[in-house]
């Protein structure tokens, strides 16, 4: 069975936007195959950052979306520990977690985690691990409109798209974008993404 790993980012932006059930139906995936950090229900419940960045309402969404996963703990493997290093101790461990894994997805709203992975020789073996797995927030979205309608989803976006800046800039900042300049926005920001990452993300068909 496929396992989808999703890291707070992701699960914070797409609650956000309201559309986290509509996103994860994108990639034909059910509950049972979600994984999430056993920590993430505390940290949306309290991180001050999150709690001065996002509403009640929205973090009560994203840990809504906790308590239907299947939470994963800290396992301090050699790979955890390099990674550490690095990125994100979040990240961290659920990229160690896909260690076990034959069939997966990582899916993340970092674009500094996958950045980390691609320019750093030591995290090699990890990264060719990733290649090819890893899905990021714009790459869904862009799903999302195609599955559910531009006014539907550019709907949601714009009414929660300051929690994130790429998200913002595509949609347009002053005016809103139309269908075309977004649709070839998310195209430029998900290619430049793969070249920075170094063929990191999955490719859809």
């Amino acid at each position: 069975m496929l396992t989808c790993f999703l890291d707070n980012d992701i699960i914070l932006k797409l609650s956000a936007f309201d559309v986290f059930e509509e996103a994860i139906a994108s990639l034909e995936l059910d509950w049972q195959q979600l994984r999430v950090m056993d920590t993430a229900y505390y940290v949306f419940q309290g991180n001050r950052q999150i709690v001065a960045k996002y509403s009640e309402e929205i973090r009560q969404r994203a840990i809504a979306v906790t308590q239907r996963c299947e939470a994963i703990a800290i396992d301090a493997s050699d790979e955890f520990l390099l990674l550490r290093d690095f990125i994100d101790i979040g990240e961290a461990s659920l990229i160690a977690a896909t260690a076990k894994e034959d069939t997966f997805f990582f899916t993340t709203g970092d674009k500094r985690c996958l950045e980390a992975l691609a320019n750093n020789p030591s995290l090699s073996s990890v990264h060719n691990r990733l290649c090819g797995r890893t899905i990021c927030l714009e790459q869904l979205i862009y799903r999302l409109i195609i599955s559910q309608g531009f006014e539907v989803i550019q709907k949601k976006i714009v009414s929660a798209y300051d929690c994130d800046r790429a998200i913002k800039n595509i949609f347009g900042v002053s005016t809103f974008a139309d269908e075309s300049t977004v649709i070839t926005n998310l195209q430029s920001y998900i290619n430049d993404l793969q070249l920075r990452s170094c063929g990191l993300l999955y490719t859809f068909n």
